[in-house]
């Protein structure tokens, strides 16, 4: 099993017609590898919009990853929110995530 923060600043611009801010996102996630390439993940977080007079949310999301290859893994997930508002109350994800280094970089 693994513990994991995450922390993250998304800089959202100003786009025309828009009014939304900045977000600030902390959590604090669990893994637990099921199988050889499956692993369940659990996360509690807090999103904060920084500008416009934004509030937060606390959410909660769980999922699993599959890894393809050690370069490729695909997940799913699902979250719904704990407190707050400015969220959906439930919401759905999937993705593929690609690992690779940078040009001229030899992979371990």
């Amino acid at each position: 099993m693994g513990a994991h923060f995450n922390a993250s600043y998304s800089l959202m611009g100003e786009p025309s017609g828009e009014d939304i801010g900045d977000v600030v996102h902390d959590g604090i996630a669990l893994d637990d590898r099921l199988t050889g390439p499956l692993q369940s993940v659990g996360e509690v977080f807090v999103e904060k919009v920084l500008e416009h007079g934004g509030g937060h949310s606390v959410q909660y999301n769980f999922g699993l990853r599959w890894s393809l290859s050690d370069a490729l893994v695909f997940d799913i997930a699902a979250e719904s929110r704990i407190c707050g508002g400015g969220t959906p109350d439930f919401t759905a994800s999937a993705g593929l995530t690609w690992t690779f280094g940078l040009p001229g970089q030899e992979s371990e």
